[in-house]
């Protein structure tokens, strides 16, 4: 009976006193979308100088009840189960437009692609992030963080800033029912920032975006120069891909638009570079590669694209840095090549090792 009396006289002072704080707590990406993973919500009450853990969920959205009027809070928020990527392209061409002005900093942006600490952005960013996705370098970033979604996009802060970091301070005056919202980022990610990039930007079906070599004959033994060339169509704005190699020692890469990354021991050259929307159709060397056959055999016998990494192609022709189907290697046309003997036929064109022309840019060391 006495058990009885309280949930009433509980219930009668929530009427006649009013409902209570009841704080709401939701996590999302940068585009709005619920945050697919778990992740650890905590809530700490600050009174008089002490810290103490109210309550702790691995849910989210979470409520939390009973919260009293005129007491600070902090609700800190973290994920050990998100998974922690590389940036990609599309991440590299996204801080350079911030940095260029083309899209807005912001809080969020500053603190996804800062690699080198300065507290602002730069072209050492880009080249800190062009390195770890080329594999130069490992994750110096980290994984994920969480700001509260309404300061995720302002230009000016101050040192107080901190505070909203993978946490969210709360007080409430008057009995009521309360959100926050915070957004999830991952430390690279720097497309993720932008709310120009939530826009759907699919494939379109069927485009190729080629990686072109030469096909030549390898003869044993014999040393090669052969370019390594990316087909740009117009608008392009940037590929990232990965080259494996087998029965042929590497010697040297030399770098000359991409940036590039060598690893002897995976037999894979890795690289990546960004255009600057080209408006017309032409191959670019991305590097040369110099090395020894150690079989008997045709270029594209001894190496391939690497498929356990992102090999990708982007194009600006439309709002939005819209991904390629797919990357191919293909063997090179050599009739796009002009020659100057004037009597050379189509069908020598394509087998010009009959007729003893070499294919421009390859080199045979006898």
């Amino acid at each position: 009976m006495r058990k009885i009396f309280t949930v009433v006289l509980m219930w009668l002072t929530t009427i006649v006193f009013g409902q209570g704080i009841q704080l709401s707590v939701g996590i999302q990406d940068g585009c709005g979308n619920a945050f697919p993973h778990e992740a650890t919500l905590e809530l700490y009450k600050i009174l008089n100088g002490d810290t103490s853990l109210v309550e702790a969920v691995s849910t989210h959205p979470a409520v939390f009840n009973g919260l009293e009027k005129n007491v600070k809070y902090t609700v800190k928020v973290s994920t050990e189960t998100a998974a922690i990527q590389d940036p990609t392209l599309v991440d590299v061409l996204s801080l350079r437009n911030v940095i260029l002005g083309f899209e807005n900093y912001s809080l969020a942006n500053i603190l996804a692609g800062d690699y080198n600490g300065s507290g602002g952005l730069s072209t050492l960013d880009i080249v800190n992030m062009s390195r770890e996705i080329i594999k130069l370098t490992d994750n110096s970033m980290g994984d994920w963080f969480f700001i509260e979604q309404s300061k995720a996009l302002i230009k000016t802060w101050g040192t107080e800033i901190k505070d909203y970091i993978n946490q969210a301070p709360f007080q409430a005056s008057a009995d009521g029912s309360y959100e926050i919202l915070l957004n999830a980022y991952q430390y690279g990610h720097v497309a993720a920032t932008l709310p120009s990039n939530c826009v759907s930007c699919e494939p379109v079906a069927g485009s190729v975006a080629h990686i072109v070599v030469p096909n030549i004959a390898l003869e044993k033994g014999k040393k090669y120069t052969v370019p390594v060339k990316y087909e740009i169509q117009p608008k392009d704005a940037g590929t990232a891909f990965a080259l494996k190699y087998e029965h042929i020692e590497v010697t040297n890469v030399g770098r000359l638009n991409a940036d590039i990354h060598h690893s002897a021991s995976n037999k894979t050259i890795y690289s990546l570079y960004a255009f600057y929307n080209l408006d017309e159709d032409q191959e670019l060397v991305m590097y040369t590669l110099d090395f020894t056959a150690l079989e008997d055999g045709s270029m594209l016998d001894f190496i391939h694209l690497d498929n356990n990494f992102a090999n990708e192609a982007l194009n600006n022709a439309t709002p939005c840095f819209r991904p390629y189907s797919s990357v191919e290697l293909i063997a090179e046309d050599s009739c796009r090549v002009s020659w100057p003997p004037a009597e050379i036929t189509i069908k020598a064109c394509y087998n010009q090792q009959s007729t003893g022309i070499p294919l421009p840019w390859v080199h045979v060391i006898r």
